[in-house]
């Protein structure tokens, strides 16, 4: 059942990352991101959130000095739909704090359920 769980929370965390990069960058941008991920890094779309040290070292490859800024609004989201106070700065230990935030209290969430949540909003 945990990891069941833990495949549910990185498939919405996987919606989230793609969701930031197509609304602020757009849907070509999205592409071009996780093919490069994948040719250049070695990592498949389903790898990436569950590799965070690997997805942040991508992302600051492909986005330099804004990667942070993706990284927060992707933490920010990720906490807003699972209603908890704000995030830390460090985005791995944010996504370490979602994760068991997701197991807690998600529970009875399928999975279907819970990758079909709204579309991201910008702040």
């Amino acid at each position: 059942m945990k990891e069941e769980k833990t495949e549910e929370f990185c498939a919405v965390l996987l919606k989230c990352f793609e969701d930031i990069i197509s609304g602020v960058l757009g849907e070509g941008v999205k592409k071009a991101v996780l093919e490069h991920m994948e040719k250049h890094i070695g990592l498949k779309s389903d790898e990436l959130i569950v590799q965070i040290d690997m997805l942040k070292s991508g992302m600051r490859e492909i986005f330099g000095r804004s990667a942070p800024v993706l990284e927060r609004m992707m933490a920010k989201q990720i906490y807003r739909k699972l209603a908890i106070d704000t995030p830390p700065e460090d985005f791995a230990a944010a996504i370490e704090q979602a994760k068991q935030a997701y197991m807690r209290s998600y529970l009875g969430c399928s999975r279907k359920s819970a990758v079909r949540w709204p579309p991201i909003e910008r702040d």
